[in-house]
């Protein structure tokens, strides 16, 4: 995809443009573009390429193309925002872990984490059900909400014990472990949340 741009890229600088400043081929293939629109479709297929993607877009310096807008805070507005899926948590880990990830959008994404815990606890006590397939985080609601509390907290384990994520900024992981504390890895992210503030 990156090679892909680059050549459309290179193509467009060649072609005429229209009364509105854009080429032709701006005009008819703004589809095969990314944009934040588009941004969760190639986190759902291809993480590995968002990543690569959106972390040459934070380095704005070595991007070799200009069809993708500059304006980073859109795509990383799109993927907090997007449907949560093993994916979309591997892009903002990778993205947050490299410190390209802005902490306001992070905490964004937390809340979102949180919201959709308590949104799969509610349906496996109903018996609602919320399937969620094609590399979303559980499937079914028979154990979905717990399995989603185990992953959230490793997930935010990991920011914590990199120094990604202050506990003093988030306040809510405190709440989201004792909420949670049937859960074994939500009783360890508490007890880390307690040693970290020991030490300050």
């Amino acid at each position: 995809l990156l090679s892909t741009l680059k050549n459309e890229d290179e193509r467009r600088h060649d072609e005429p443009a229209n009364g509105d400043g854009r080429t032709t081929a701006n005009a008819n293939e703004d589809d095969d573009i990314l944009t934040p629109k588009n941004l969760p479709q190639l986190v759902k297929h291809n993480p590995t390429v968002a990543i690569e993607i959106l972390m040459k877009l934070s380095s704005q310096a070595a991007l070799p193309f200009s069809s993708l807008s500059r304006d980073e805070s859109a795509y990383h507005s799109a993927l907090v925002n997007m449907d949560i899926t093993l994916h979309t948590m591997e892009v903002v880990y990778k993205l947050a872990t490299n410190h390209k990830l802005n902490i306001e959008y992070l905490h964004v994404f937390v809340l979102g984490l949180f919201e959709r815990c308590a949104e799969r606890e509610l349906n496996a006590i109903t018996g609602s059900g919320m399937g969620m397939n094609d590399g979303n985080v559980a499937n079914g609601a028979t154990g979905g909400g717990m399995k989603m509390v185990r992953l959230v907290s490793v997930f935010l384990q990991n920011l914590i014990q990199n120094d990604i994520v202050h506990v003093e900024d988030f306040l809510e992981v405190q709440a989201f472990c004792i909420e949670n504390s049937r859960v074994r890895e939500a009783n360890t992210l508490f007890k880390l949340l307690k040693e970290k503030r020991s030490r300050r």
